[in-house]
């Protein structure tokens, strides 16, 4: 009888466990594949034009939330080795847009002071296969002077 009593005892104790775990694990669940935006993305009505301007630099991205993801993705992701950042001035002096270079894979990306996506891409100089690209000899001169730059 007493063995009864504790294995009731300890099956009740689960019971009582299950509710909040199962409560956790539905969380965790719907959360494991929902696409973690952490800027505001891309201004309305600006993704698609952004996306029609770059989807060529990017072959494997086939729909514009993709891009958005990954430009939000290389916009908030901690700096590694490869990337470099910094933050263009405020005609007042104070910090503006926030600006990134990945050195490897040549991403570069422009996050505004209102969390808003400016613009994302591969950088590189202008030529006939690149009529986009700047005027600079090397993605690091652009990045540079792109840093200097005085602009909301």
């Amino acid at each position: 009888m007493r063995y009864y009593v504790e294995v009731c005892l300890t099956l009740k104790r689960i019971a009582d466990l299950v509710p909040s775990f199962l409560k956790y694990l539905l969380k965790w669940v719907a959360n494991w594949r929902k696409p973690r935006i952490r800027t505001l993305g891309f201004r309305l009505g600006e993704l698609a034009q952004h996306f029609s301007d770059h989807k060529a630099e990017f072959p494997g991205l086939t729909i514009e939330v993709e891009y958005e993801l990954r430009a939000d993705r290389f916009l908030t992701k901690p700096v590694d080795g490869d990337t470099l950042e910094c933050y263009r001035k405020k005609p007042d002096g104070t910090p503006g847009a926030k600006v990134r270079y990945n050195k490897a894979t040549q991403e570069y990306g422009i996050l505004g002071v209102n969390n808003h996506i400016r613009s994302y891409y591969i950088a590189g100089p202008k030529s006939s296969t690149n009529p986009r690209g700047h005027r600079f000899p090397t993605n690091l001169d652009y990045y540079n002077w792109d840093c200097q730059r005085k602009m909301w």
